[in-house]
């Protein structure tokens, strides 16, 4: 018999606990703590938190903000702004009846070469003509692409919180009919993966700088060669097995039907 060879146990990775600070714009708290067994890995890595819990303002307790890790500095991860969102439930409270509800979507480039897509939600003053909720569309789309080209993303995603951008919005749009709510539900950045690939070897660049890796004696794991064993089988002639000629089944008889008991008299 041939000896197995003894398997090598792996050493388990430990994980650590490191944490994750937001932009400027937050004055940089602590937005929580991630795991990983190293830090670089952090990079391109995606979280959510709700914005109440950042802002402490009870009127965005219906807004979601999404965090990219972007970049790593010591035992730190600092994360950008990737995606606003508002929840949809809270559109219910704004439309009432007898009134139009404009919904467009309009992609954007901001200052910094960051291409944007942005959802607007418009609710008018009363009914109107498809005509006139066409021509609200095109000025929502315009005038969009004119106010972002003159900010960064992440300026756009603080006038929408600040509720700047959609103030100015609507009085823009007010001039081609009266609109009564205009809410931004949405503003993502759009990245590809190369963005995150190379941010992820910019950051293991910088850690091997900072520190250069450790090298470590692998531990060398001889293995026997297994002694090869030849055994000499016998071949025996197969047996001619004798074919049976197939029985032939019977038909089976009908069964005879029972007859009913007739009652006693």
């Amino acid at each position: 018999m041939a000896v197995k060879p003894t398997a090598v146990k792996k050493e388990k990775k430990t994980k650590k606990w490191y944490p994750i600070t937001a932009p400027s714009f937050f004055k940089d708290q602590v937005l929580g703590e991630i795991p990983s067994s190293a830090i670089s890995n952090l990079v391109g890595r995606k979280i959510s938190i709700n914005l109440m819990s950042a802002t402490r303002d009870f009127k965005h307790q219906d807004v979601t903000l999404t965090f990219t890790i972007d970049t790593v500095q010591g035992q730190t991860a600092i994360a950008s702004v990737d995606a606003y969102h508002q929840s949809l439930s809270s559109l219910k409270r704004i439309i009432r009846r007898k009134t139009d509800r404009v919904d467009e979507r309009v992609v954007v480039k901001t200052k910094d070469n960051v291409t944007a897509v942005v959802k607007v939600v418009m609710i008018t003053l009363n009914n109107t003509y498809s005509k006139v909720l066409t021509k609200l569309r095109k000025a929502t789309k315009d005038n969009l692409i004119v106010f972002c080209q003159g900010l960064t993303f992440i300026e756009l995603v603080q006038s929408v919180i600040n509720n700047r951008l959609p103030r100015d919005l609507k009085q823009s749009l007010n001039k081609v009919f009266p609109v009564r709510t205009l809410v931004i539900t949405s503003v993502v950045s759009v990245k590809t993966d190369a963005y995150l690939e190379q941010k992820q070897a910019e950051a293991a660049k910088r850690l091997a700088e900072e520190k250069p890796a450790e090298v470590k004696a692998d531990a060398i794991v001889e293995e026997k060669p297994a002694e090869a064993k030849e055994e000499a089988a016998e071949e025996k002639p197969a047996e001619e097995t004798e074919e049976k000629p197939a029985e032939e089944k019977k038909p089976r008889k009908p069964r005879a039907k029972k007859k009913a008991e007739e009652p006693a008299e």
